[in-house]
This record gives C-alpha cells, structure tokens and sequence, in this order.
C-alpha cells in the first residue's frame, strides 16, 4: 500500500506498507513474515537539481519456532542440544530481524547532455532473539554515477557502487575457551 501527496507542486511526499511472506521447504523456518513501513520526501530543488530522502522500519518474523537442531532431534540424536537451547544460533537470512534503513539520492542535471548521481543507503540490522553468531549487523553503500551524450548516438556512463558491511558477532565460547552460557 502506498500514498503520495504533494506538499507543493515540486516536493512530493510518500507513505508505504509493504509485506513479504517467504515460503521454504526442508528448513529451520519454514515461512517468515515481513512488513516494511516507509517514508521519502523527494523534491526538484531547482530546474537542474532534485533529491530525495527516505527512512523505513522493517519486521521480519518467523512463521514457525525456529529450531535448527529439530532434525538432528528426529533422528535420535538429542545430544545436539547438550546445554545449548535450539534457538541459539539461527541463519541471519532466516532469523527474526528488524531493520531500519536510511536512503537518499541527488540527481544534477547541468546541460541536456549530462547527468549526475549520487545515492547513498545506510542500514542496520539487529536480531532479537539470536545469542550465538551474527546478532547484528549494519551496511553504508555509496553509488556516484555520471551519464553523458558524446555525440548523437554514443553515450557514456561511468559509475561506481561501495559498500561496507559490518557485522557483530557472539561466540559460543569464552576467550579462556569455557562454553559460553546464554
């Protein structure tokens, strides 16, 4: 679902909901739920420059328990949960997640021949309910981009993506080599 109103006729804002829902077969969650919420403002600032920037907060929850130990378990082998809960490790792609993100863009445009870009996205990741690996993690990307018309029927584009991700990680054992109690 998504709205958008022109707070003036050159800076127009917008609202969205969004929901994914993930199907898997033969995995520790077998469905996964997850709604965005969002907002961007994006507006021409002058006959040459526009830009936008926007937030949004997500949710991605499991649709099953999460029990990455569930098949050893169904094939006689309980001993895999020696002291550790079932939950405590779980994939970062399958997990339950919220996410908030930062995005914005500017676009300059100085003749009709040539265009300039540069988006930015800031995101981070956090895992409520995971105590051993990945429990968060955030992402900075970086993209410049220039467009240019050399002639009437060659064009070039030059561009350039960045991205760092950092990630936070628990480990299941203490430095002095002692497991680790959640």
């Amino acid at each position: 679902v998504e709205a958008g109103y022109h707070i003036t006729p050159s800076t127009k804002v917008t609202l969205a909901d969004a929901e994914n829902i993930t199907t898997r077969t033969y995995s520790d969650v077998d469905r996964s739920n997850e709604n965005t919420a969002s907002a961007s403002v994006r507006s021409q600032l002058t006959s040459q420059l526009s830009g936008s920037l926007g937030g949004s907060h997500a949710v991605r929850l499991e649709g099953t328990t999460y029990d990455s130990h569930a098949a050893w378990v169904a094939l006689g082998d309980p001993g895999v949960r020696n002291g550790y809960a079932g939950t405590a490790t779980q994939l970062f792609t399958m997990a339950n997640r919220n996410r908030d993100e930062v995005k914005g863009d500017l676009s300059f445009s100085p003749t009709d021949t040539l265009s300039m870009d540069l988006n930015g996205k800031y995101d981070i990741d956090t895992y409520p309910n995971t105590v051993y690996g990945i429990t968060k993690d955030h992402t900075v990307t970086i993209n410049p981009d220039i467009n240019a018309a050399l002639t009437d029927t060659i064009n070039g584009h030059l561009f350039y993506s960045y991205e760092q991700a950092y990630y936070f990680l628990n480990s299941v054992t203490t430095q002095s080599g002692t497991p680790a109690v959640p």
